[in-house]
């Protein structure tokens, strides 16, 4: 399927015609900054992890989030993440250069947990794999009528949980389906289906100066990335990327092109290409 919107490749045809490479010829950073997820509040980012010195950086640019120093300038604080938008950048610009670090983003899903019961128990709490099997880290909301619940937000997979009730354990017996724990006892299972984004990358053909990269599926954001570097000098042609592999890294041993995507389901496969 066609890479979608018009305007991704009057984006990108424009950054072809006006980018030229720039590139640090000793980068600062350690290796290759490999993307961090982010939380549905606060990500804290430790500059440290990805600087080789001081772990201060200039600035910084980024666009459909929002992000501040810490009060030494030694971390930033990513927030205000939507919950439609599955993958994010940001420029870190250290001595001139930007160095751009991706941002992935997992939404999670409201999911109501709910007991019932006739003998109006006083307290009733929820423990399992979502909270470290910690009951006081969840208490239920009663109604006066024998009915509890509560809300968590949580990502796909699989939770294995129990409630407790005047603390003693129960199962959800509104939820069927159990799991052992190993130990003879039983658990209830929730089990939550992530979305498929029906999105794939694929590299096609390559040669000394260009790559070509191929994509199945609807595309709504990409990035790429050599080394640590934003590449811009990409072309889209129908459901193909065209990537110029910069001059520089011929004069390097090693190094890498990186591509990443999503759409409004998720996020894509990741391509690394050496």
């Amino acid at each position: 399927m066609k890479l979608n919107l018009f305007l991704i490749f009057l984006f990108f045809l424009g950054a072809c015609e006006s980018s030229k490479e720039s590139f640090p010829s000793r980068a600062e950073v350690y290796g290759l900054m490999m993307p961090q997820w982010l939380n549905d509040d606060t990500t804290v980012l430790f500059l440290a992890d990805y600087f080789s010195e001081e772990a201060k950086i200039d600035s910084f640019s980024c666009k459909q989030i929002q992000a501040a120093f810490n009060a030494d300038s030694t971390q930033l604080l990513v927030y205000n993440v939507l919950d439609n938008i599955h993958l994010y950048t940001i420029d870190l610009y250290k001595n001139g250069f930007a160095y751009q670090l991706v941002l992935k983003h997992q939404p999670k899903t409201k999911q109501v947990f709910t007991f019932k019961s006739d003998l109006s128990p006083k307290r009733v709490q929820l423990k399992g794999d979502f909270n470290g099997w910690n009951p006081s880290a969840c208490e239920l909301q009663g109604d006066g009528k024998g009915n509890f619940s509560t809300v968590l937000k949580l990502t796909p997979g699989e939770y294995a949980y129990q409630f407790v009730v005047d603390g003693k354990e129960t199962l959800d017996t509104l939820n069927p389906t159990t799991k052992s724990n190993g130990m003879g006892g039983t658990n209830s299972l929730l089990k939550i289906e992530k979305k498929d984004p029906k999105l794939h990358l694929v590299t096609t053909s390559f040669n000394k100066d260009n790559i070509v990269i191929t994509t199945k599926g609807k595309t709504n954001d990409f990035v790429v990335l050599w080394d640590n570097f934003p590449l811009n000098d990409c072309i889209v042609d129908g459901e193909n990327l065209r990537i110029k592999i910069p001059k520089m890294a011929k004069k390097i041993k090693r190094s890498f092109i990186r591509i990443y995507c999503s759409n409004e389901s998720g996020l894509g496969n990741d391509v690394l290409i050496p």
